[in-house]
């Protein structure tokens, strides 16, 4: 039985030309990149929410908070301390379907190379985590951080339980008329949406100009937004900061 989640023929499919030229920053929408047996699937068994941490009113320097439900898988940027802390699972505790689905991105060979063809680059390492949003949370206009080389988001909702006029579709954003870094949607003169219903995922490469987010949900009680995040980030950080030590480590024993 092929237990591959991905169809892979789409990320032969994908050029790395036809991806770096696309506006206002290099993008693409998969339809159906998933298979459909595993999309529904990695569906129902999406981690329930009891495994989740609130995000509320966290600061993101002068822009408005992400507020969310956000889930870690092994590792989190947001303590310092991994063990015991909330919104992290590890991956003994997932279904088993998100353990294939993990270790064909995470092991195969199939994606990791696509992205490095696409990313032009194999220094990169990949984290993961599921984000949920409910009626009033909002992704405000922003930049990804530097360190993230790209990220690939997976939708997890279908038309069956969600309704396009309650929002969620990510939002390109260019043409921006401030110069300051916490604008509002209307500071842009260009908005393109991305699908998100019916087994969609969308990966970015993040830029200078990379600006995107998510309107201000308007759904019912007990209604959510959900996605996973595969989120790439550079290795070159964590080696600067090496060699740096390894020099100073140097130049103890010639002093």
């Amino acid at each position: 039985m092929n237990k591959a989640c991905i169809d892979h023929q789409q990320l032969d499919e994908l050029g790395t030309t036809q991806f770096n030229a696309v506006t206002p920053f290099p993008w693409h929408s998969f339809s159906g990149l998933l298979t459909p047996q595993k999309f529904t699937e990695l569906m129902h068994d999406f981690p329930p929410l009891d495994h989740f941490e609130r995000h509320q009113d966290i600061p993101r320097g002068g822009q408005r908070p992400h507020n969310r439900l956000y889930l870690s898988y092994e590792r989190t940027i947001y303590h310092d301390r991994q063990s015991g802390v909330t919104g992290l699972i590890e991956h003994s505790a997932l279904p088993t379907v998100w353990q294939q689905f993990i270790e064909e991105l995470e092991q195969g060979e199939h994606y990791r190379s696509f992205i490095a063809r696409l990313l032009g680059t194999s220094s990169f390492k990949i984290r993961y985590a599921w984000h949920v949003g409910e009626n009033g949370s909002e992704v405000s206009p922003h930049c990804d951080m530097h360190s993230k080389l790209a990220t690939h988001l997976f939708y997890f909702n279908s038309d069956k339980e969600w309704q396009r006029e309650w929002g969620g579709e990510t939002l390109l954003l260019s043409d921006k008329k401030i110069m300051e870094n916490n604008p509002e949607f209307e500071d842009f003169g260009a908005v393109q949406a991305v699908e998100m219903l019916n087994n969609k995922s969308f990966l970015f490469k993040n830029c200078r100009d990379g600006w995107h987010g998510v309107r201000r949900l308007d759904c019912p009680e007990g209604a959510y937004r959900r996605l996973f995040t595969v989120v790439i980030e550079t290795t070159k950080k964590k080696l600067h900061s090496l060699l740096k030590r390894v020099r100073r480590r140097l130049a103890g024993y010639f002093t």
